[in-house]
C-alpha cells in the first residue's frame, strides 16, 4: 500500500493560527469571568476549570499546544538536517544546533525551566517595572550569542525563507521580551494580578505561538522549494551495518555526562560548604521550622554542659524569656537555642523534627535542666 499526502504549507499556517487565536481568545473570556465575574472563594472548582484554558498559567492545554509547536519547530529542523547528510553541505550542524534549541524551547514551555533564574534574580535583585519578571535579563546574553552564531547562516538562506525566519524572529522575540516586559512593568503597578495584566500578558503568548508559526510556514515552504520528500523503507531493504554513534551524537551524549558530572561535583561542593571551618553543619531546614510563633532559634559552636555550660548568648536569653530549650546535636558538635515566652511544641515533637530532618545522635536539657546548669556555672 502507497500512501501519499501533500502538504500545504499555507494550509498548515492558516490552522496553525486560527488554532492559536481562537485559544487566545477564549483565555480572555475565561480569565474575565474568573477575575470579575465569579467569586473564586464560593467556586473554587469552576476557577479551576476555567484556568485550564489560559494561555497565562502553566500546565494547560494553551501552554500544552506552544509546546507542541515548538516541538514540530524542532522536527522541522532535524529533518533538514538529516536531508543534508548526505551532500556537503555548509553550516548543517547549525540546523541541527536549531534542532536541539527548539527542543529545549518546547521542553522549558511545558516544564517552566527558565521561572528558576526568574526566582533567582527577583530574590537577590530588587527589580522594577520593565525587568520585574527577571527571566530577560537571563536570556539576554543566549540571544545575544545566537544571533552573533546565526547571523551569517540566517543571510545565506534562500531569500523567502530569509524573510518567514526575520518575521518569525521580530514576533516571537518581541512578544517574549518587549510586550512580557510591558505586561511586567503593569503587574509591579498594580502590585499583583489584574484582568489588564492578563491582557497584556495574553497577547504576549498570542505572539509567542504565531511567532512558532510563522517558523513552521517557512521551514514547511523551505522544504517544498529544495523539494525534500520523506520514504518509509521496509526493513529488509535496509542493509545491516554496525552502530556508530555520529559525531554530533558522541558530541551529545559526552555533553550530557559532563552535565550530570557538574551537576555532582557542584552539590558535593555545597554539601562541603554548608559545614563551616568548624565542622558546624548549617541546619536551615531545621532551624526554619523551629523558629515559629515567636520562638528565638540560636547556633553556637560545641556542646552545651556542665563543663561547656554558655556562651554570652544563653545566659541573655535565659533572662529575656520564659521558657528555654538547648538540644546538642552530636555528630555536628553544635547546639541549638529554643527561647520563647511559652514554646508552642513539647519536647516530643522536638524531637520528631529532628529525626524528619535525619538526626538521630542528640540530646535535649528542658529549662529546667538548662536554667540549673546557669545556675550553677555562675556559683
Amino acid at each position: 500500500m502507497r500512501l501519499e499526502y501533500r502538504v500545504s504549507p499555507r494550509l498548515v499556517g492558516l490552522f496553525l493560527g486560527s488554532v492559536a487565536v481562537y485559544l487566545a481568545f477564549q483565555s480572555l473570556l475565561f480569565e474575565y469571568l474568573v477575575e470579575v465575574v465569579i467569586d473564586k472563594q464560593a467556586h473554587p472548582y469552576i476557577v479551576t476549570s476555567l484556568d485550564l484554558f489560559s494561555v497565562n498559567t502553566e500546565q494547560t492545554i494553551p501552554t500544552w499546544y506552544s509546546s507542541l509547536l515548538l516541538f514540530a519547530a524542532a522536527l522541522l529542523f532535524l529533518l533538514v538536517s538529516v536531508g543534508k547528510s548526505g551532500i556537503i553541505a555548509r553550516g548543517r550542524w547549525l540546523w541541527t544546533s536549531l534542532a536541539v534549541i527548539f527542543l529545549y524551547l518546547s521542553l522549558d514551555e511545558a516544564a517552566s525551566i527558565h521561572e528558576i533564574a526568574a526566582k533567582w534574580l527577583q530574590t537577590d535583585f530588587e527589580l522594577s517595572g520593565f525587568w520585574t519578571f527577571g527571566w530577560q535579563l537571563a536570556a539576554l546574553p543566549f540571544l545575544a550569542l545566537f544571533g552573533l552564531i546565526y547571523f551569517r547562516f540566517w543571510w545565506r538562506l534562500p531569500r523567502p525563507t530569509r524573510l518567514h525566519f526575520m518575521v518569525a524572529g521580530v514576533v516571537y522575540v518581541g512578544g517574549a521580551f518587549v510586550v512580557e516586559g510591558i505586561s511586567a512593568a503593569r503587574w509591579d503597578a498594580l502590585g499583583g494580578l489584574s484582568y489588564g495584566y492578563l491582557v497584556i500578558a495574553t497577547v504576549e503568548e498570542l505572539c509567542e505561538m504565531l511567532g512558532v508559526i510563522i517558523l513552521i510556514y517557512g521551514l514547511l515552504t523551505y522544504l517544498v522549494n529544495e523539494g525534500y520528500t520523506l520514504a518509509f523503507m521496509p526493513p529488509n531493504s535496509i542493509e545491516p551495518r554496525k552502530f556508530r554513534p555520529s559525531r554530533p551524537m558522541r558530541l551529545l551524549i559526552g555533553s550530557v555526562l559532563a552535565l550530570n558530572a557538574l551537576v555532582i561535583a557542584w552539590t558535593v561542593n555545597l554539601s562541603g560548604e554548608s559545614l563551616n571551618d568548624d565542622g558546624i553543619y548549617m541546619y536551615h531546614s531545621l532551624i526554619d521550622q523551629l523558629a515559629v510563633d515567636g520562638v528565638i532559634v540560636g547556633r553556637e559552636i560545641g556542646r552545651f554542659s556542665f563543663d561547656n555550660p554558655a556562651s554570652e548568648t544563653l545566659p541573655s536569653l535565659a533572662e529575656t524569656f520564659s521558657e528555654i530549650m538547648v538540644v546538642n546535636l552530636i555528630s555536628a558538635d553544635s547546639y541549638l537555642i529554643l527561647a520563647a515566652e511559652q514554646l508552642p511544641f513539647t519536647q516530643d515533637q522536638v524531637i520528631d523534627v529532628l529525626h524528619n530532618n535525619g538526626e538521630t545522635q542528640f540530646i535535649i536539657f528542658d529549662d529546667n535542666a538548662v536554667r540549673l546548669i546557669l545556675r550553677q556555672v555562675a556559683r
